[in-house]
């Protein structure tokens, strides 16, 4: 395991546009009505597969087939656009408020976007292979281990920066987590908090984490809600990411067994609101400032500045 304070820090350490003004030209008339094209009357004729008489006579596996691959598809389109879109988002966040030395936590296989001249180290609590595994590929952003949780090895006030980006969810303590990432910030450093919005992840059947129940884990560590939260998980969240559903008599048993496991999975749920009475609860004790948060395809991203 590397050290924080020493390999990171080293490696952070290591780390006129000309206009002239003349005559403005002339704009050019419009051309007269005549002179416009004359509007599409018709659209081009479908495709032979575009045709309901060309499906009459397949088979209903085949129907399944194509229905399911057109499926497939209009995801798989869906996902591209609404990409690019975050990254879009993300991109203007970060070259707004990201400046110098700062840290990524969980960056995985989808570092956030950064402007030029800062410095970024990638910590996760898992090393590089186990990122590969976890994420089931080879193109993996990571430095070192640094736990999210604690950022245990980071000096106090030592960054400028810190970017999380849906890590926060899948953390026992959400409370003191948001604490610990404001104590290494320099005065005025900036904590950027993507935080996926239940009602567009698969987390969108289960109920909102309460505030009390977020309470509670500040202090014990997330230890008296954890069943809960694997119990939630198999009752609202499994059904929406897996074709099977395990009967009412059985959840109790499966939620017991991935509990064993400590299967990682969203321990919280919030909703843009609902996160933000999370951050008020916070500044009552610890000193900072909350910008945003902006919503973008299904996910709210706040801006923490330190006090």
């Amino acid at each position: 395991m590397r050290n924080f304070s020493r390999t990171a820090l080293k490696r952070m350490q290591g780390l006129t546009t000309a206009s002239t003004q003349g005559p403005r030209p002339s704009i050019p008339a419009p051309p007269p009505p005549e002179a416009a094209a004359p509007p599409a009357t018709s659209s081009p004729s479908p495709l032979t597969d575009e045709v309901p008489a060309f499906w009459e006579n397949r088979t209903h596996t085949e129907l399944m087939a194509v229905a399911a691959a057109c499926h497939r598809q209009r995801r798989e389109l869906t996902e591209q656009l609404y990409e690019r879109e975050l990254l879009g988002v993300r991109r203007a966040i970060a070259s707004l408020h990201l400046r110098g030395q700062g840290v990524e936590v969980g960056a995985g296989s989808r570092p956030f976007p950064l402007p030029e001249g800062v410095t970024c180290f990638y910590g996760d609590v898992r090393d590089g292979q186990q990122l590969q595994d976890y994420f089931q590929r080879q193109e993996v952003t990571f430095d070192g281990r640094l736990d999210a949780q604690t950022f245990e090895g980071v000096p106090d006030g030592s960054l400028d920066f810190v970017i999380s980006a849906h890590v926060i969810e899948h953390l026992e303590d959400p409370i003191n987590a948001v604490r610990n990432t404001l104590r290494v910030l320099r005065p005025g450093g900036v904590f950027l908090l993507a935080v996926p919005d239940m009602r567009f992840t698969f987390d969108h059947q289960r109920p909102p984490t309460p505030l009390e129940h977020v309470i509670a884990d500040s202090q014990d560590g997330g230890a008296g809600t954890r069943m809960q939260a694997y119990l939630e998980h198999v009752r609202y969240v499994h059904p929406v990411l897996s074709p099977s559903i395990i009967p009412e008599d059985q959840v109790l048993a499966e939620a017991q067994r991935i509990n064993e496991q400590r299967m990682d999975l969203h321990f919280h749920a919030w909703t843009g609101e609902s996160f933000r009475e999370l951050l008020e609860h916070i500044r009552q004790e610890t000193p900072f400032q909350v910008e945003g948060p902006v919503f973008v395809v299904n996910e709210n991203i706040f801006v923490l500045r330190r006090g």
